[in-house]
């Protein structure tokens, strides 16, 4: 199950509540969460795997 979790990205909505609960506008926080799975999906990466630079170069 931890396999299908990640490879589905079935947080990418915690980060867009996160981001969000932060003030950011949704039209921003999608375009932002967009990004992040496209970057995960070119590195073959998890959300949870992202490092700090990630995160920030990211967002």
């Amino acid at each position: 199950m931890k396999k299908a979790v990640k490879g589905g990205f079935l947080n990418a909505t915690e980060v867009a509540d996160y981001l969000m609960s932060k003030g950011v506008a949704f039209i921003d926080v999608h375009s932002i969460v967009g990004s992040i799975v496209i970057y995960c999906e070119d590195h073959e990466k998890a959300i949870e795997d992202l490092t700090i630079d990630e995160w920030k170069e990211l967002s």
